[in-house]
């Protein structure tokens, strides 16, 4: 009890909030485990800076064009038994993805089964979210979703780190199973309430060149700088660290660390203020740290170019993503849900390719920093 209070700032979140909450902290602990590096594993088999945008540039094409079907799968079955489902997809592809290690093809098959994962997985979070969190309390909520998340993945990079230095990958990708494994347990707790209704595919692209959500899809275009955020820079913080997984890890999780600290602050203002007045000094200052970034070249300043960003990103996300679980409210959970993540996909795959072909004539880390730092701006449109 005492420590619901402490989460949850004494609200009383729903059942199917706090439900998701501990699943969705677990995921993220196994994810955050892998994901950061994940660029370096591709480095490390051989794979130079552009290929490694070819492989995001597939994954991300595969998810565009494949996520009209998560409405359909989440429409019929429910939005919580959508997640648990992308759970043995995702051991799967940490399955392929390790044994690309002896077969280097195996790569592109683990980039498409981590499209099957995110179509299940990403628009029924964010929709079951929209539909279950308080309106009065939405900030605090978002704060909690995202502390709880954040302690466990302070926990994240440097435990990957440290199994890394000791065990390798196949041992990191073994313990990132079980948790992923565990992480269905909250799910499957309680019986969810959901009436079936049918979804149409090709409506889900006819909404996306919808007037009336030209503004959203375009600022959620912005996302498209999260591509680099989980590829470019761990890939460069790694090299920096000359290699080290233990320091790479652990400057990681310092970045976390601090983030958290401003998370509940920021979910009361998200709360007490006015959502758009809160985002729009943030986008600059998390557009500022991408410069920051850009010209970090000694260890120092690309630890505190980590914790730079990482601790404007936590403030941006709280009133960003509290205004578009209102608009999703007004126009469709799932709807509104898959609009923002087709645009996200479509903004990464459209990064990816350009990247690719980029880093083929000029394989330069600064460069793209800077067009990540322009590419948050459209955070200002929503």
């Amino acid at each position: 009890m005492f420590l619901e209070n402490i989460l949850f700032l004494r609200h009383k979140p729903k059942a199917e909030i706090k439900e998701l909450v501990a699943a969705v902290g677990l995921n993220n602990l196994a994810a955050s485990m892998i994901m950061l590096f994940e660029p370096v594993f591709l480095y490390q088999l051989g794979f130079t800076l552009s290929g490694i945008m070819l492989y995001y540039a597939v994954l991300y094409s595969v998810y565009f064009f494949i996520l009209p079907l998560a409405g359909k799968i989440a429409s019929r079955f429910g939005f919580e038994h959508s997640i648990l489902y992308s759970n043995p997809i995702f051991i799967i592809y940490l399955a392929v993805l390790f044994l690309a290690s002896f077969n280097h093809q195996l790569v592109w098959l683990a980039a498409v089964i981590f499209a099957i994962n995110k179509t299940f997985y990403r628009p029924a979070f964010h929709a079951n979210f929209a539909r279950y969190s308080s309106v009065d309390s939405r900030g605090r909520e978002l704060s909690s979703l995202n502390a709880i998340s954040l302690i466990l993945t302070v926990l994240g990079p440097l435990a990957g780190g440290i199994i890394l230095k000791f065990s390798g990958f196949g041992a990191l990708f073994l313990i990132c199973s079980i948790i992923i494994l565990i992480s269905s347990w909250p799910l499957v707790r309680t019986r969810e309430k959901f009436v079936p209704t049918d979804f149409s595919y090709s409506d889900s692209f006819d909404r996306l060149r919808h007037r009336k959500f030209r503004p959203a899809v375009i600022s959620f275009l912005g996302f498209a700088e999260e591509l680099l955020t989980l590829t470019v820079w761990p890939l460069f913080m790694f090299i920096i660290f000359k290699n080290s997984y233990l320091s790479f890890g652990a400057i990681s999780a310092i970045s976390v660390g601090l983030a958290i600290l401003i998370s509940y602050y920021i979910g009361y203002l998200v709360d007490k203020k006015n959502d758009r007045h809160l985002k729009n000094p943030l986008v600059i200052i998390y557009a500022f740290s991408w410069l920051w970034r850009a010209v970090s070249q000694t260890p120092l300043l690309v630890a505190l170019g980590d914790v730079y960003n990482k601790t404007a990103k936590t403030g941006l996300y709280l009133p960003y993503f509290s205004l578009i679980y209102r608009q999703a409210n007004r126009r469709g959970n799932l709807k509104y849900s898959l609009i923002m993540e087709m645009s996200l996909a479509l903004a990464k795959a459209v990064i990816a390719w350009v990247l690719f072909f980029v880093f083929i004539l000029w394989p330069s880390f600064s460069l793209a920093f800077v067009f990540a730092g322009v590419l948050s701006l459209l955070y200002l449109i929503l």
